[in-house]
């Protein structure tokens, strides 16, 4: 339902209308430099999970950012809006920093405005057909998930309801070393074979628990997008789909916690 364009600093996850797609990156080596090459990737990949499995620091001047709350409020009979929107500070970088604050606001407020058009239209057809119209709300509300090392890992919701059976949600998250300005992905914490290591732990988490999923949903899983969405806690990387992607709406947002510890080294 909300189409946002995400430039630089987020990975998404779209719910009811999204589909699994494998992207991928063309990353050009030359042919006498592959080994070296290599090894770069998985040399970053192995401090970045060692950052992670032993956090440390526990204040503005140490290795955690501020996050603090910019809340927007408004509410009449029919549309209630209910924004909590986070927002960094104690980045070196002050130019990274603002980029960061200034997507987190105008994703918000995009989110407003456009589910206000859907409320707008539902309003109008619930009058032209005498029928009774449900209060509306847009909220959002987020999660730190890891604060440490220079890594930050947060997530956004974003839930609407215009109407209908239920609401809908979208999860954005943010995986970013706020030190270098560098976004994190699953290659950075298993290297360049991340795909097949968490294909692997994904297929095997649906195997032991079939019915909370589609009856297809490890067939359809056969690749892992470079820009996959996922968010950090301490020693894990937790993958998650939107909702109908692999799995019924009743089953919610569908997570799989898989351990950094879990190299390919």
């Amino acid at each position: 339902m909300w189409r946002v364009l995400l430039p630089l600093v987020m990975t998404l996850a779209k719910v009811n209308h999204s589909s699994v797609k494998s992207q991928k990156r063309l990353i050009r080596i030359g042919k006498d430099n592959d080994v070296d090459a290599e090894t770069k990737v998985e040399t970053k990949a192995e401090a970045t999970a060692e950052a992670l499995v032993e956090p440390v620091g526990d204040d503005c001047t140490g290795d955690k950012v501020e996050v603090t709350t910019q809340t927007i409020k408004s509410k009449d009979e029919v549309f209630e809006v209910d924004l909590q929107i986070p927002e960094i500070s104690c980045i070196k970088d002050s130019t990274l920093q603002n980029r960061i604050n200034s997507q987190f606001n105008s994703d918000a407020l995009a989110f407003r405005k456009e589910t206000e058009v859907y409320v707008s239209a539902y309003v109008r057809e619930a009058e032209k057909n005498a029928i009774p119209i449900s209060p509306c709300i847009a909220k959002t509300e987020y999660k730190v998930h890891y604060n440490s090392n220079n890594i930050l890992s947060i997530s956004v919701k974003y839930y609407s309801y215009t109407g209908g059976v239920h609401g809908s949600t979208v999860i954005k998250t943010l995986n970013i070393n706020v030190d270098t300005g560098k976004i994190l992905y699953l290659s950075d914490f298993y290297g360049s074979n991340y795909e097949e290591i968490v294909l692997q732990a994904i297929h095997s988490q649906i195997e032991n628990n079939e019915d909370k999923y589609y009856k297809n949903a490890r067939e359809n899983l056969n690749s892992i997008p470079e820009k996959q969405s996922f968010y950090l806690l301490k020693g894990y990387v937790v993958v998650y789909y939107g909702e109908y992607d692999i799995a019924p709406y009743a089953s919610g947002i569908p997570e799989f916690r898989i351990p950094i510890a879990v190299m390919p080294y």
